[in-house]
């Protein structure tokens, strides 16, 4: 097969992002079986137990994305190509913070519509084990501090790291569209889980957007912890409450209110948008060549790169998580029926 320098240059990326995503999967997989036999021999009701555990649980999850990281940065820097720092400058633009929000609120409608999906397939008791979700144990304030720490902080900086910092950076060169669409297509694959993997491919593209067009990991990291936050108070109220409709009016409550500051954010971007002056300055409109939808510093066509894609470790990453995803949802199906 005669590739161009261009396709060359994409193939290698490609293969190497494969071999970084592989062993953050192996990572994962022996962190996971780790924890497992971590927790059957921690008692639930020792405090000092469950606090070990947490933060064990908060830092070996960071690991799981750091050493994939690292590990993509070496393999670039020593191959013939180099590798794209992330953008690590600490910048909030205007733009980015009117962005949050209604980042949140897309993210939380993509949300409801996965839930809509696994409710679809998930009747009878028996599935329900399949799409068991992490919930705040308890309304302690170590244990809501922890719980934070494990389910908004965390994975909002690491997943930020590897996905938009490392994948997306090394990417853009080759075009904007295709580099969101890739990263956001590998960021759903590895959370492999069918109550998560729609709204995952959502915010990975909405993220993208955001880094992209700020220049900074940063904003990505707090949209990433808000949203979050935001998953978790609801579930917080859902246990909480000792009514059931109370709950729900509460919930209902946020999600309006996360609805409204999206409306709001929204247009906030469309004023700042149209009220900027427009100016050819640097490429287009005052952006790098590099960051347009149409310029990019090593084009490939689009065909060669769907073709490209199909390296044999970033194949291997992509099967082994559809399978794991399908997996679950035929044994939810399956055991759906006999219960």
């Amino acid at each position: 097969m005669n590739l161009t320098a261009n396709e060359s240059y994409y193939r290698k990326v490609i293969e190497k992002i494969g071999a970084a995503l592989l062993l953050f999967w192996g990572i994962f997989l022996a962190f996971r079986g780790g924890m497992f036999y971590l927790g059957s021999i921690l008692p639930d009701s020792n405090q000092t137990g469950f606090i070990v555990y947490q933060i064990l649980y908060g830092f070996g999850y960071l690991l799981c994305f750091l050493i994939p990281c690292i590990t993509l940065k070496l393999s670039l820097t020593r191959s013939p190509y180099f590798y794209r720092p992330m953008k690590l400058s600490v910048r909030f633009p205007l733009r980015s913070l009117c962005a949050i929000p209604l980042g949140i609120a897309v993210i939380f409608a993509a949300a409801y519509l996965n839930t809509a999906f696994t409710d679809f397939i998930r009747f009878g008791e028996k599935s329900t084990f399949f799409f068991a979700q992490q919930t705040v144990e308890g309304q302690e304030p170590y244990k809501l501090i922890l719980h934070f720490f494990v389910v908004c902080l965390v994975p909002g900086f690491c997943e930020e790291l590897l996905f938009r910092g490392a994948v997306l950076t090394n990417l853009l060169p080759f075009g904007r569209s295709n580099a969101i669409l890739i990263s956001s297509l590998l960021f759903a694959l590895m959370h492999q889980n069918p109550t998560q993997i729609f709204y995952a491919f959502v915010a990975g593209i909405f993220l993208g957007i955001l880094y992209e067009a700020s220049s900074s990991i940063w904003p990505c990291v707090l949209l990433h912890i808000l949203n979050n936050l935001t998953a978790m108070t609801e579930d917080l109220i859902n246990q909480s409450s000792e009514i059931p409709l109370q709950g729900k009016l509460t919930v209902m409550i946020l999600n309006l209110s996360i609805l409204l500051l999206g409306v709001i954010g929204m247009i906030l971007l469309l004023y700042r948008s149209f009220g900027r002056k427009k100016e050819f300055h640097e490429g287009v409109f005052g952006k790098e060549v590099l960051a347009s939808d149409q310029f990019a510093l090593y084009p490939v066509s689009a065909k060669g790169m769907k073709r490209l894609f199909w390296a044999p470790t970033m194949t291997f990453f992509v099967v082994i998580c559809a399978v794991e995803v399908l997996s679950m949802i035929g044994m939810a199906v399956f055991y759906g029926l006999l219960g």
